[in-house]
């Protein structure tokens, strides 16, 4: 997708250093990236490269240690923790590795909980739900709504998570090896419901240790020794900087 104007996302000179009494580790050591409205952006790397670090930064999930994160005019680092829930709430959605389900909630209240949180799910509760059933059907889950997520495999965990970032149709879409445990099949049926989404206008950031997964994007940047290289386009032509 070709896109003109400002970035969507912006970051410049972005820092991450971990500090434990004397020690300092650095993940992140001048990160500079910008993507347009509508891309759908792979960045790969290997296990322990700061992948992660990065995608719960640009999810105000985390604070850099220097730099500026602007994302739709919007400097998260400079928003309190408050303000972050609510941006990220209605903004974007965070497909995690770990998943981060409720284990007391059944997969379709798990799925409800950001339009809870935002507000949507008192303004049209229906709406809502049918719009969750969907998503559950929609990453092969309909016949599992009530279970509760220790009922479910890892893999099905997944597509939970999945589902649950999409339920505010946010804006970016950021996902942490976002098929990591799920099967070739199920892969497939979920980058497809990704192009879905590019298409619809939604920003995806996906990382990844594994090439393979990182070419169904539209452009791949490599995160190695703290720094983010411009390796190769994708699946489709895309941008040539950082």
């Amino acid at each position: 997708m070709e896109n003109s104007g400002s970035p969507l996302i912006r970051v410049c000179e972005l820092k991450k250093i971990y500090v434990q009494g004397k020690i300092r580790t650095p993940v992140l050591n001048g990160i500079n990236l910008s993507v347009m409205q509508g891309e759908y952006v792979g960045i790969i790397g290997k296990s322990g490269a700061g992948k992660t670090t990065l995608v719960n930064m640009l999810g105000g999930l985390d604070d850099p240690t220097e730099g500026d994160i602007e994302i739709g005019g919007t400097h998260i680092q400079q928003l309190n923790e408050v303000e972050k829930a609510r941006w990220r709430g209605t903004k974007v959605g965070v497909i995690f590795q770990s998943f981060q389900l409720i284990p007391g909630l059944s997969l379709i209240d798990n799925i409800l909980l950001p339009a809870d949180f935002t507000g949507r799910l008192r303004n049209g509760p229906n709406e809502s739900r049918e719009k969750a059933a969907s998503l559950l059907e929609t990453v092969g889950l309909a016949d599992h709504m009530l279970k509760r997520p220790a009922e479910i495999s890892g893999g099905q965990q997944q597509r939970v998570a999945i589902a649950r970032a999409l339920i505010n149709d946010p804006e970016i879409l950021l996902a942490d090896e976002p098929t990591g445990r799920l099967d070739s099949a199920t892969s497939a049926t979920i980058f497809d419901l990704f192009d879905r989404v590019v298409d619809a206008g939604t920003t995806v950031v996906l990382v990844s240790h594994e090439r393979s997964l990182a070419q169904r994007t539209k452009r791949i940047i490599r995160l190695a020794e703290s720094k983010l290289i411009e390796e190769s386009d994708g699946n489709h032509s895309g941008r040539t900087s950082v």
